[in-house]
């Protein structure tokens, strides 16, 4: 899209940048123009060094520029960026030594020393403030040392809904002599020349691919999948991005280690799939491995609370006690799992079967795409598993929906990869939908985003992927009116009407999208387009003239949730007041932009 668009501004965590380099071939890189690429923000906690440079080695080709990186820092409860750098400015990167900094100080490394590599975060922004302050003290840590990063500012959120214990913890930060309230954001870090140094989490909150998930959120879903495993004895944690040595950029993974009653350990080989797979359904991402262990294997402190760390350290060491491995069989870096089966054009080549062999070939096939997706050894894939406990999660998924519609011209939706159903009920369903396409002479999908020309017919269209995130979005949550655009107008002098709604009539009509309602159809969305321009219009008079009590009518009536899949979203309104007009026009994001509003 950045290609294709010249868009100047794009970005993602350290994993996104990874991904690019790893899964963008050669031959893509290509046909790829990054000149335009201005400002590539990279917000991770922390940044690395070794991202920007794989990324910017790989895509100089494409002219994308080292000096476009902007490192930044910032998280969701501050909405969003805390500090940043000079846009068009070369990322800083410094040496500190390695083992001052495991220390909580601050020295830059000297030649022959080993040493950590750190990228500046910039500094804070706007009226934001950011301290470093001691966590076992509550004061600011003295100078050259490693705190946690505490904000303050119009931007921090006021707390976590219905979460007062973790508001009172993470919310109500004070400073000495300070009147602020600050966020303890959970990040450790310094200050050097001015300039924010993320160096890690103190929290045992679990990001990965730029999601928070809370590890007791984890560990419960995990103790509840099998009636062997022991309540309240399990620790869930990622491994990787650095903790240990010959880590993979990019590589954090999750473990889940979970102990098992003494009288059932028999069952601990199957108690370890099911807590993969509850895993999976629950959070949608695959624990990298999951670990039985015997009861009292999981290290507690002395009130009983589970120590993450430590048990993480203790599997590294092979010090537990282990009864049961369940392991994501990850393909080798570099290789190809694909079978002999990766043909060319599978859509040909299964017309060419006979009709009794087309099942197991189409299986064959999704074993490949699966094992590709999920970058599992094929010997891994089995057919009768659910797709989640093959490590399916929703990335990819959506690698594999995209695979499956170039390759056989038909998609299965994302809820069909990613609600239990195994290889066999795929193949089953995909072969079906294959026949039917086949019998019409055309594919059973349409895919890509919407043509640039008006769609000037009624009917059901395909939606661009933007449409597909709103979509979702307003299904999460319908009565949020977020995404509705609104602008008003005063109206000076006579007004007609009755010329206003035609005018607004013919408005539809000429701007096909307007017309547009967005039903559900097996899980995926549609965009309907009426022949005719129905739109809300509505006219009233303000009996309290020009006040506060006005102006939250005419909000009430722009911000009134858009009912998606049945529409119109359009919405028009004439405010009669003591002098003049309000004119008021609401229209759904799914089909205006501010520039078209």
């Amino acid at each position: 899209a950045i290609s294709h668009f010249g868009a100047t501004t794009s970005g993602g965590p350290n994993f996104a940048y990874d991904l690019c380099v790893e899964r963008i071939a050669a031959e893509d890189r290509a046909r790829l123009d990054l000149s335009s690429w201005a400002v590539a923000f990279n917000g991770a906690e922390p940044v690395r060094a070794q991202t920007l440079r794989r990324f910017s080695a790989a895509f100089a080709e494409c002219g994308f520029r080292a000096r476009s990186f902007y490192p930044c820092y910032g998280l969701a409860e501050a909405t969003l960026l805390v500090s940043g750098g000079e846009a068009g400015s070369e990322p800083r990167v410094r040496d500190f030594e390695a083992v001052a900094l495991e220390e909580g100080r601050v020295n830059a490394a000297r030649k022959g020393e080993e040493a950590r590599t750190l990228v500046s975060s910039g500094r804070g922004w706007q009226e934001q403030k950011v301290v470093i302050v001691d966590p076992a003290t509550d004061t600011p840590a003295a100078a050259d040392t490693v705190g946690e990063i505490w904000v303050a500012g119009a931007s921090v959120a006021s707390g976590y809904w219905r979460r007062d214990e973790l508001n009172q913890r993470d919310f109500a930060g004070q400073l000495p002599g300070e009147k602020a309230t600050f966020l303890r954001t959970g990040d450790l870090g310094f200050f050097a020349d001015g300039e924010l140094y993320v160096t890690g989490r103190s929290k045992d909150l679990i990001i990965i691919r730029g999601r928070n998930l809370y590890p007791q959120d984890i560990e419960w879903g995990a103790e509840l999948a099998h009636p062997a495993l022991r309540r309240g004895c399990g620790a869930a944690f990622v491994q990787g991005a650095g903790q240990e040595a010959g880590a993979d950029p990019g590589s954090e993974r999750l473990v889940v280690v979970q102990e098992i009653d003494r009288r059932q350990e028999s069952a601990a080989t199957e108690a370890a799939a099911a807590i993969r797979v509850a895993v999976a359904a629950e959070h949608d991402i695959q624990p990298e491995e999951v670990v039985v262990v015997r009861a009292g294997g999981v290290p507690k402190t002395s009130s009983g609370k589970v120590q993450r760390d430590l048990c993480r350290r203790l599997l590294l060491a092979e010090d537990l006690k282990v009864l049961a491995r369940d392991t994501l069989a990850r393909a080798g870096q570099g290789s190809s799992p694909r079978g002999a089966l990766a043909w060319e054009s599978p859509s040909e080549a299964l017309q060419a079967l006979p009709e009794g062999e087309r099942l197991a070939a189409l299986r064959q096939l999704l074993v490949d795409e699966v094992a590709a997706a999920a970058r599992l050894d094929r010997g891994a894939v089995a057919v009768d598993r659910p797709l989640t406990a093959l490590g399916l999660d929703s990335l990819a998924a959506i690698e594999l929906q995209h695979s499956l519609t170039t390759l056989l011209g038909v998609r299965p939706s994302l809820a069909e990869l990613v609600d239990g159903g195994t290889i066999e009920d795929l193949g089953t369903l995909m072969l079906e939908r294959w026949r039917k396409a086949a019998s019409q002479g055309e594919a059973a999908t349409v895919t890509g985003p919407l043509p640039a020309q008006a769609v000037a017919t009624s009917g059901e269209h395909p939606v661009s992927s933007g449409q597909r995130a709103l979509w979702l979005l307003a299904r999460l949550a319908p009565d949020n009116p977020a995404y509705n655009l609104v602008a008003a107008a005063r109206v000076e002098g006579e007004l007609d009407v009755e010329a206003l709604r035609a005018a607004f009539s013919a408005l539809l009509r000429r701007h096909a999208a307007l017309r547009a309602s967005f039903p559900g159809q097996a899980g995926e969305p549609v965009m309907r387009i009426g022949e005719e321009p129905v739109f809300e219009f509505a006219r009233w008079t303000d009996p309290e003239g020009e006040g506060e009590a006005s102006l939250r009518r005419a909000a009430e009536f722009a911000y009134k949730p858009f009912a998606i899949a049945e529409g119109p979203l359009v919405r028009v309104g004439v405010q009669e007041l003591a002098r003049g007009r309000r004119l008021i026009l609401a229209v759904h994001h799914l089909v205006a932009d501010f520039w078209s509003l």
